[in-house]
């Protein structure tokens, strides 16, 4: 039944019974049950000795709450009088089907159906041209036509799916079926070179029905003979100066068109500067999220400075100043900077210490009547500060304007994108306040939520750069135009294969996410190479930016190969997204701006493990974070476990009393995040998560503080050969008068093992024993725990969800707090005589970690 009311979906015994007679077609002749036993592996599975539709049935009720969600969704959104998208499509289909008078008015108006691009077609789009075309008169034989090509889908986005063209066959009586073999567009070689890559789709309609053969023959005769290759480059950076120069060069010859296409648009931004730079015409369109602009992130940056001065919360004035005047845009000198940094180090006051120096004393006054501006005016006149298209009552301009805009000249790239996002920022923050009179705070609860949802705030402007131009286009941009010659650049392995998708939806249910088959990636890398007449090139790189070996995808291996050497001297590559790291200036002068730091060193866990992780920065991120100790950001995550340990504190103190209260602890734990500046909406949302996993800590799993035990002891000034160590202990549990047990506390999720294969853990793992050790080499060697011989480490994940998770003990060896010994000493001489050696020839994994540390101690580094 449902085969027919709601058509082209399908029932479950439907999909069942097609999908194993493809597969017994697909392994007819062949000897081998390949496709039918991979179709019982995934339909049937053994749990607790039971078979059974498994991952069906788990999927469905995944799929059926969801619906609930859906259903809500909609009763809002149509209660407040609102209308999304799909609804546009489906409340059409639902008064046709429920109206027969409507119906039979649309089907008698128009005779013929033409459905084009019939491959990109989903299940609801089906339908409605089944109503319209299927009068009762008909007999099953409407007047519709659908013209697509199945190898050539890939919208799956969009619900497309190759069902569709089969649910056509299914519905109509004597279909007829012609197959267009002729090829107006690309020459013979193309077609063929096209032909290799479609054959790694397994399913397509060539396999489905005997009767379709699409063996492409070229019959434009005036298109010339050309290029087939794929070009092997030594990295991305290679790869990229490479194209940009064949490219420039096929334009300049003016032997056509030419386009450049990618699955990614970080290359083809990167390309777009490159080519710009050397006065190549381009044509660029891309739907650019305005929010991680330069721009929009530095009006963030000071649209938080001011939030900050008028709300009192110096350090979000810090971190935002901190991000802000390293930016180029204010024209300071990067020593100047580092002194800034510097004299912050401790309880800083950045925007205070601005007015010490002759090239940022006009900032301050700047900032702080913009602040006292922004809470009486309207959040667009503070934007237009801002942004310096007006100046300040003392003349100050931002250097917003003459940065990224500019005043006179002709329009560059930036400018122009600039242009388009201040525009977009106006009419989404009039939106979002819903006419009212919007503020500040609106801007930054707009900026603040798209992020946390991983929503975009598009801009589909296009850059033109002259009349006749190089095309850089996505692969799906590309569909559907053709040019003389293409080139289709990264084309890796790992960016040409599915990912694994953990929540798949019911198989007769067409909501797959896009590309999650190989299938997928073949029609894609088909669709990119028709797009050539002539010339096709392929690109791809033998090691990406770490170092690490990449292959092509097997796509396109039978296409002929050649590997291009380095040309010439290497060229930078002005990335307009590039990221701003801190300045540096020579190791000189930067050992000089820290010589008070590193006299009064000590290490701690913290430093330590950014020194040694190479994995998230190693020397470099503990320069930033624990020399300079620039500000940082706070999550909401970061501000709840710092509400936590001041909540757990607080119990071990009232059970060391004898007067343990679950309402006084929570009550400590509300203190803390009231604290941390978090915006209200995230405030009362966290406050809730808080509270629950409190209640589930001590009454769910009656988590146990032994009376008696230290919270927060602080251990310094503890030497371990020529190095200085210190640490904060979240808990010493004295267990006898020999040992003692230290607790580390932790949020998120548990880890249940130290040793683990799991690349995703491991670096973890390594961590927390690290840790631990350390606080087991404080106490051997601090005068007030020498005496405790046996230490064991701990670490409580406080929110798991099982008590038998909650505590992972780790017990150092001596062998263990020997060797970490080692580590210390070997990075407090680095630290000392500041020589922070570069790490990004080592893997950014545990074993990169692992040969580190083995460099250090050898003094190989």
């Amino acid at each position: 039944m449902i085969d027919k009311t709601v058509a082209p979906l399908m029932s479950l015994s439907s999909v069942i019974r097609e999908s194993l007679q493809f597969a017994l077609k697909q392994d007819e002749g062949t000897n081998k049950t390949k496709h039918t036993g991979k179709w019982k592996s995934d339909w049937m599975q053994t749990v607790n000795g039971i078979k059974g539709m498994h991952k069906q049935r788990r999927a469905n009720n995944k799929w059926l709450a969801l619906a609930d969600i859906y259903g809500t969704y909609r009763n809002e959104l149509h209660h407040r009088g609102y209308y999304d998208y799909a609804d546009m499509l489906l409340e059409v289909i639902v008064q046709l089907e429920q109206n027969a008078d409507l119906r039979s008015d649309i089907q008698e108006r128009f005779n013929y159906v033409l459905v084009d691009e019939f491959q990109d077609s989903n299940a609801a789009q089906l339908r409605l041209a089944h109503l319209i075309a299927d009068h009762h008169t008909a007999n099953n034989r409407p007047n519709i036509m659908a013209v697509g090509d199945d190898d050539q889908s890939i919208y799956g986005f969009n619900g497309a799916e190759l069902n569709n063209m089969l649910h056509f066959n299914r519905t109509y009586d004597n279909v007829q079926t012609i197959v267009l073999t002729e090829n107006y567009r690309s020459t013979q070689a193309i077609l063929d070179s096209a032909e290799t890559i479609i054959d790694h789709c397994e399913d397509r309609l060539v396999h489905r029905l005997d009767t379709i053969s699409k063996q492409l023959t070229a019959k434009n005769n005036n298109v010339p003979p050309g290029t087939i290759s794929h070009l092997v480059f030594k990295d991305p950076d290679h790869q990229l100066n490479s194209v940009a120069k064949r490219v420039g060069r096929l334009f300049a010859e003016n032997t056509g068109s030419v386009a450049v296409l990618a699955r990614s648009h970080d290359s083809l931004v990167a390309l777009a500067s490159i080519l710009n730079n050397h006065n190549v015409p381009i044509r660029y369109e891309r739907d650019q999220n305005i929010l991680e602009l330069d721009i929009v992130q530095q009006i963030i940056e000071l649209s938080r400075v001011l939030n900050g001065i008028n709300t009192g919360d110096v350090d979000g004035v810090n971190l935002a100043l901190s991000r802000t005047l390293a930016h180029p845009m204010w024209g300071l000198d990067a020593e100047l900077i580092w002194r800034i940094a510097r004299d912050n180090r401790s309880h800083g006051d950045w925007l205070t210490s601005l007015t010490k120096y002759t090239e940022t004393t006009d900032i301050k006054p700047w900032l702080s009547w913009l602040a006292e501006y922004a809470q009486r005016e309207h959040f667009f006149a503070t934007l237009e500060h801002l942004v310096g298209i007006r100046t300040s009552e003392d003349g100050f301009r931002s250097p917003i304007y003459r940065y990224f805009i500019g005043e006179g000249g002709s329009p560059k790239l930036e400018s122009l994108r600039s242009l388009s996002a201040l525009r977009l920022i106006r009419s989404h923050v009039y939106e979002f306040t819903h006419e009212r009179r919007s503020q500040l705070d609106d801007f930054l609860q707009l900026a603040d939520t798209l992020a946390a949802n991983n929503i975009t705030l598009s801009d589909q402007s296009v850059f033109v750069s002259g009349e006749r131009a190089v095309e850089l286009l996505s692969v799906h941009k590309a569909k559907g135009l053709e040019f003389d010659a293409v080139f289709i650049i990264d084309c890796q392995d790992d960016d040409w294969k599915p990912r694994t998708s953990k929540n798949k939806p019911p198989a007769n249910l067409p909501l797959q996410p896009p590309l999650e088959t190989m299938d997928d990636y073949a029609r894609l890398m088909y669709v990119a190479s028709t797009r050539a007449k002539s010339n096709l090139y392929l690109t791809s790189y033998d090691h990406n930016r770490a170092g690490e070996d990449t292959l092509a995808t097997p796509l396109i291996a039978s296409i002929s190969t050649e590997h291009i050497g380095l040309e010439g001297a290497p060229e930078s590559i002005l990335i307009l997204e590039e990221a701003l790291r801190w300045p540096r200036l020579t190791v000189t002068k930067e050992k000089l701006l820290l010589t008070e730091q590193l006299e009064s060193f000590t290490l701690n866990a913290t430093n330590l493990i950014n020194f040694l992780d190479v994995s998230g920065g190693g020397p470099q991120l503990f320069l930033e974070r624990n020399l300079l100790k620039l500000p940082t950001g706070k999550s909401t995550y970061m501000s709840h476990g710092t509400a936590m340990h001041a909540a757990l504190e607080r119990a071990q103190k009232l059970v060391n009393r004898d007067a343990f209260g679950l309402d006084v602890i929570k009550a400590e734990y509300q203190r803390s995040l009231e604290r941390e500046h978090l915006p209200i909406n995230e405030e009362l949302l966290q406050l809730e998560e808080g509270y629950k996993a409190l209640d589930r800590l001590f009454s769910t799993h009656n988590y146990q503080l032994l009376k008696g035990s230290a919270p927060e002891r602080s251990l310094s000034d503890i030497t371990v050969g020529d190095a200085t160590i210190s640490g904060k202990l979240d808990r010493i549990d004295f267990l006898d008068d020999t040992t003692i047990r230290i607790v580390d506390y932790k949020t998120g999720k548990p880890l249940t093992s130290f040793e683990t294969k799991d690349k995703t853990k491991e670096i973890k793992a390594w961590k927390y024993k690290l840790q631990l050790t350390l606080y087991a080499l404080l106490a051997h060697n601090s005068t007030t725990l020498k005496q405790y011989t046996a230490v064991i480490g701990q670490m409580a994940f406080i929110e798991a969800n099982a008590q038998k998770e909650i505590t992972l003990e780790y017990r150092p060896t001596p062998e263990d707090i020997e060797r970490l010994a080692q580590v210390i000493n070997a990075v407090w001489l680095k630290v000392k005589n500041y020589d922070l050696p570069d790490t990004s020839h080592y893997e950014p994994t545990l074993a990169g970690i692992m040969q580190f540390e083995r460099d250090l101690i050898a003094d190989a580094v």
